[in-house]
């Protein structure tokens, strides 16, 4: 009998380090199944910064500590690699939308921030742009 993965499945827990400030490694291959059956693999090494939240927010929505680090960590990944895995802007908000869905994290925070995102992650995701294009050949 073969094994089938439910959609929405972490294989392997996230286990982060702070590295300092906001940012923290990914100490172990991370990877998640979305709904959609795609698999999602973060290696180690990859660095965060976790919830770009407002400080004001924080007692709310932490940037980390959390049930949204996954979210946070995915959606981190998708945005600095959106060429490699052929990921939008808007597949990367839609990614961490499912995971904070499938992690159980309150409705009317989820809306709170990915409001954020959608309103201050173009920043990240030019920056992330660049950068790229500047490393191809």
């Amino acid at each position: 009998m073969t094994d089938v993965l439910a959609p929405g499945t972490f294989l392997t827990p996230l286990v982060l380090r702070h590295v300092g400030g906001r940012r923290y490694r990914v100490e172990q291959d991370f990877t998640y199944i979305t709904r959609a059956g795609r698999r999602l693999d973060v290696p180690a090494g990859f660095v965060t910064d976790g919830g770009s939240v407002p400080r004001l927010l924080w007692p709310l929505y932490p940037p980390f500590g959390s049930d949204c680090d996954e979210a946070y960590v995915l959606h981190d990944y998708g945005y600095a690699n959106a060429e490699l895995l052929k990921m939008t802007r808007g597949e990367a908000d839609a990614l961490m939308r499912e995971v904070m869905d499938v992690k159980g994290f309150r409705a009317s925070g989820r809306g709170a921030v990915l409001a954020g995102v959608r309103l201050g992650g173009w920043l990240s995701w030019r920056k992330h742009r660049r950068a790229a294009r500047k490393e191809k050949p």
